[in-house]
């Protein structure tokens, strides 16, 4: 996820940004500040996963939960923070280059958190022999007869 960012960002701020390749104080801010929330909110779709899988569930199942439960608020904060980056785009003059870096950050990380990361994810768990240790899980037998 980290890489893909990096890449597409990258990319985008090469051939997008205009005809000169920018790099400023707050074009550098925005990218790490973009790479951290990325960075967070993966830990925060794998806690989940972690929260159902120790409710008993099979690992496929506490995937697809851990998704959908994180769905709503990681969609909620891109959509403000692409908001924001909108405002700051049509408002502001002087931050032009740095509001359409930001639009750039905050969409690749909405499309690396909510897309990316669940394709390589599902393709991956699928050709795994050993679910559980995909996700390092630890698997709990209890001998109580």
């Amino acid at each position: 996820s980290s890489l893909s960012y990096f890449i597409i960002t990258a990319i985008c701020f090469a051939f997008i940004s205009g005809s000169a390749f920018i790099i400023s104080y707050g074009s550098i801010l925005v990218f790490i500040i973009g790479l951290a929330l990325t960075n967070v909110l993966n830990a925060y779709i794998y806690s989940a996963i972690k929260k159902e899988a120790a409710l008993g569930k099979t690992v496929a199942s506490s995937v697809r939960n851990g998704y959908n439960k994180t769905l709503l608020g990681i969609t909620d904060i891109y959509a403000v923070l692409l908001l924001g980056a909108l405002a700051l785009l049509i408002g502001a003059a002087g931050v032009q280059t740095m509001a359409l870096q930001a639009l750039i950050c905050f969409g690749v990380g909405a499309f690396c958190n909510l897309l990316w990361v669940r394709v390589i994810n599902h393709i991956h768990l699928s050709a795994c022999k050993n679910k559980y240790q995909y996700f390092r899980f630890v698997r709990e037998d209890d001998d109580d007869e």
